[in-house]
């Protein structure tokens, strides 16, 4: 399976449909109010992991590599998205001087 050129738009928009849902979503919990910085962070770093996953997955397809080979690349994403994600909050949190 060879892919075509229209498939580079799936990842934005798959990630743009995932992050408006996800907003919706902690709007409604939040009675329509503002969302918390958790909230925030989560929609922000869960919309690039998604965005990251569908990438490499639109790179490796026509490979037609086993499933068994995409695990630990997304693991890998994942892990890289989320040690980003810890040292940034670390940053933040540090006393200012």
């Amino acid at each position: 399976m060879l892919a075509h050129w229209t498939d580079i738009f799936i990842p934005p928009i798959g990630t743009l449909v995932i992050t408006l849902m996800g907003w919706l979503y902690f709007r409604q919990l939040n009675m329509w109010g503002p969302l918390d910085s958790f909230q925030r962070a989560l929609l922000l770093y869960g919309g690039v992991f998604f965005f990251g996953v569908l990438c490499g997955l639109l790179v490796i397809m026509p490979l037609q590599w086993p499933p068994q080979y995409w695990i630990p690349l997304i693991i890998a994403w994942g892990t890289l998205v989320g040690l980003f994600a810890y040292f940034r909050q670390k940053r933040l949190c540090q006393p200012r001087e």
